[in-house]
């Protein structure tokens, strides 16, 4: 986990330091899984594995948001919208109604 972030952090390519600290996410989840192997073997109890679990988590945490930053340029993305009120659309029948008398219409 820790030599994979660091050489991440050591590459100049988005795409490959994304590669790397996916790799490191992919690590923490790994130990997370030896910490609840320890439990079930009975080797340790679940209370003392909590801290670890919780530092594990943070980990991933944060990883994913160094995975989504630096691979953002290969996702597609959805521009935010604005979307039309109540009132908006009123208006907007207001409108033609309008239009269709100006014009002769119902």
């Amino acid at each position: 986990m820790l030599l994979n972030t660091a050489e991440g952090n050591g590459k100049r390519q988005s795409r490959s330091r994304a590669k790397f600290f996916d790799d490191a996410r992919g690590s923490a989840t790994e130990c997370a899984a030896c910490l609840d192997a320890t439990v079930a073997k009975g080797l340790s109890s679940a209370d003392r594995m909590h801290e670890g679990k919780q530092l594990l988590l943070r980990i991933v945490s944060m990883l994913t948001k160094l995975v989504d930053m630096f691979s953002s340029s290969d996702r597609v993305k959805e521009c935010p919208a604005s979307y039309a009120t109540d009132r908006m659309i009123e208006y907007e029948d207001e409108r033609e109604d309008e239009y269709d008398f100006k014009m002769g219409g119902t």
